[in-house]
């Protein structure tokens, strides 16, 4: 991560990989959404697992335009370019390829569950457009919260949160 061989953002960095073969390191269907979308900047795109069981979809379920490498990772070796090349068991080597890393993320949602707030089946919160949960006065924003997870993203929800409390609070006040 430190030497800019490891990517994040498909959205964020999709066209400079562009034609690029790319690995996906992943073992969940959020991972092989993530893959499949990368197939709009490359044609040559492998989900790795190193490893891991696939998690919520079958090895069948992979699109044919979409490698899938389940071996363990042995080695990494970064490459010019912000790429790496990547030695997994059983012989196998992935050359000069951008990596991206679909491991997901833990959201800290068990303060929203205990009051009550409605989770997504991965524990994120859903909102409506002013970051209102199905809770009254409980708002959520940033990584927490179902889509992007981005920076600005998070801003822009935290703003919207603020202005929707502060008018929420002003409605409930007594004239």
């Amino acid at each position: 991560m430190r030497k800019g061989n490891l990517w994040v953002c498909p959205i964020c960095d999709g066209y400079e990989i562009n034609g690029a073969a790319v690995v996906v390191i992943g073992h969940t269907r959020r991972a092989l959404r993530e893959a499949e979308f990368l197939l709009s900047f490359t044609d040559d795109v492998t989900l790795a697992t190193l490893g891991v069981e696939l998690q919520g979809f079958s090895a069948a379920e992979v699109r044919e335009s979409l490698r899938l490498a389940t071996s363990p990772l042995l080695s990494h070796e970064p490459m010019p370019d912000d790429r790496l090349s990547l030695e997994l068991t059983k012989g196998r080597r992935l050359e000069r390829v951008a990596v991206y890393s679909a491991l997901g993320c833990r959201p800290r949602s068990n303060l929203a569950a205990y009051v009550g707030v409605r989770l997504d089946q991965e524990g994120r919160i859903p909102t409506d457009a002013h970051q209102r949960t199905n809770v009254e006065r409980f708002y959520a924003a940033g990584d927490v919260v179902t889509g992007l997870n981005q920076l600005g993203v998070a801003m822009a929800q935290g703003e919207i949160a603020a202005v929707a409390v502060h008018n929420d609070l002003l409605a409930g006040a007594a004239p």
